[in-house]
């Protein structure tokens, strides 16, 4: 991931492009943002969270491990640009939470209220509310 989407926007010529929801990259660059706002959190409260992600030999991953040392994360963040992902969006956090159920799982999107994916232990939050929860883990 590049620190700043405007520098991979224009490293592909595509800074006058309007971003909307029909715009093919517009689902990567909702994740990469969100990526770049948790580092940013992370750094600036000095959380001292160790980030990585996750991924099976098969190429299913989570987008952001969240873990302080060595032994199980601390949470695992799938990021999605729509606003209302259900359980079929999330099959890798349930791959994920065969390996680690004691992580807590959330995923992070456009929704505008909080819920709950209970046959995956999924919450879903908009993403600030998500980002903001950071600092209580």
């Amino acid at each position: 991931f590049l620190f700043d989407n405007g520098v991979a926007n224009a490293l592909r010529g595509e800074l006058r492009i309007e971003l909307s929801e029909r715009t093919s990259r517009f689902g990567e660059l909702f994740e990469a943002y969100v990526i770049q706002e948790i580092f940013r959190k992370n750094e600036y409260e000095q959380l001292d969270f160790k980030l990585s992600y996750w991924q099976t030999s098969m190429g299913q991953e989570v987008d952001i491990l969240l873990s302080r040392g060595l032994g199980e994360p601390i949470a695992a963040i799938e990021i999605k640009s729509s606003k209302a992902p259900d359980a079929a969006d999330l099959k890798s956090l349930a791959l994920f939470a065969r390996e680690y159920p004691k992580s807590k799982r959330y995923c992070f999107c456009r929704t505008p209220h909080s819920y709950q994916i209970e046959e995956l232990g999924v919450e879903v939050l908009p993403w600030r509310d998500g980002i903001q929860l950071l600092a209580s883990l």
